[in-house]
């Protein structure tokens, strides 16, 4: 049976742990560099093309590539409630038209969102907010 005192272990002991392995800088390249290569090798570094294309959405449909499905489409585009549509909204109610008429932004396009879908996968490829 072992007692607590076998447990011990002593800072010279816990010095004479295996040796760690070498450092890139002692072996004659810095961090991030990598080995060098063998002689008569020619490294050609190339940069690919980018095509980046800032497309501004509107409220009218767009000719452009979808970005999900690849096709050249002319986006279909459908209407939804923002926060212009509200801000309407209360600016009519708050001037007296308790009537009803505080409602009538939500029939109207022309103060909604508009999102820009593409016609042949179906997903949003942009959108167009009044404000925000």
């Amino acid at each position: 049976m072992k007692t607590t005192s076998d447990c011990v272990v002593t800072a010279t002991e816990m010095n004479q742990a295996e040796p760690s392995p070498p450092s890139y800088e002692s072996l004659g390249y810095g961090y991030g560099q990598p080995p060098p290569l063998p002689a008569g090798t020619h490294v050609v570094y190339t940069q690919q093309p980018t095509n980046t294309a800032v497309i501004s959405f509107r409220d009218k449909p767009i000719a452009m590539t979808c970005q999900f499905c690849q096709a050249s489409v002319t986006t279909s585009t459908t209407y939804e409630v923002g926060v212009a549509t509200w801000i309407v909204c209360f600016v009519i109610a708050f001037m007296g038209f308790w009537c009803g008429c505080c409602f009538i932004p939500f029939c109207m396009d022309d103060a909604k969102d508009v999102f820009h879908n593409c016609p042949n996968c179906g997903q949003t490829v942009g959108k167009f907010a009044r404000l925000f």
